[in-house]
């Protein structure tokens, strides 16, 4: 493992597929102007209002999305409506890491409390590490569809 993985060591040590109590721990990871998945064209989950998959920017809307994706848990009330997810399975099955970029392969199953449905999914997470060693730029690589069929109350499955 390279330099960045002590920090993201720590950063899932302080949220660990959403069980985070200290919410402020992990955000002192994060570079004040963190880009949180940005994509040059929009995913169909974005396309779909997926809160925790659309385009943030800086480190209040990140700390928003967690405290709505906490769901009722929160030590501090998100702005918007609480969804809550509830993770079954988080596990790191690979890093991949080059000089400013660490891709995390993860296996998940989550419960979406809001709709009572469960997904699982193998997901790559890509941090950018900025100069200073924090991280400024994240992103989602997964199967959209999964996540849009989760969160909706009436997707239709033909």
């Amino acid at each position: 493992m390279g330099k960045h993985s002590d920090t993201l060591k720590r950063l899932f040590d302080q949220w660990q597929g959403g069980k985070n109590d200290n919410l402020e721990e992990y955000m002192k990871l994060l570079s004040e102007d963190i880009e949180y998945d940005h994509f040059l064209h929009p995913t169909l989950a974005q396309e779909a209002g997926i809160f925790y998959l659309t385009h943030k920017k800086g480190k209040e809307a990140v700390r928003q999305m967690h405290q709505r994706l906490q769901g009722p848990k929160a030590s501090v009330p998100a702005a918007e409506p609480a969804v809550g997810m509830a993770f079954e399975r988080y596990k790191i099955l690979r890093w991949y890491e080059s000089e400013d970029t660490v891709f995390l392969l993860v296996d998940i199953k989550a419960l979406v409390h809001d709709t009572g449905k469960t997904y699982e999914d193998q997901h790559l997470l890509e941090y950018v590490f900025n100069e200073e060693g924090k991280v400024c730029r994240f992103r989602h690589w997964l199967d959209t569809g999964k996540h849009i069929e989760s969160n909706s109350k009436d997707y239709i499955n033909t």
